[in-house]
């Protein structure tokens, strides 16, 4: 699944399980992994795709863009 959606240059899927039910704080988890992979850093924009329902696979209903140290803390 991961090579089909990097259809583009500089797009890099990354999995990241969680069962936190903080949004604030998964949005932090998933920059966090992607700057661990150093396909991240400072003021990049990143998008974030998640769904309401952790563990539901199938579920992803939403798309957030955030900034790379710039996030909002819960």
């Amino acid at each position: 699944v991961g090579s089909e959606m990097c259809i583009r240059d500089r797009v890099y899927p990354a999995h990241l399980k969680t069962i936190n039910t903080n949004h604030a704080q998964v949005n932090k988890d998933a920059i966090n992994v992607l700057t661990n992979l150093g396909v991240a850093k400072d003021n990049d924009l990143v998008i974030i795709t998640k769904g309401d329902l952790a563990g539901i696979q199938g579920g992803t209903n939403a798309m957030k863009i955030v900034k790379v140290g710039h996030l909002v803390e819960s």
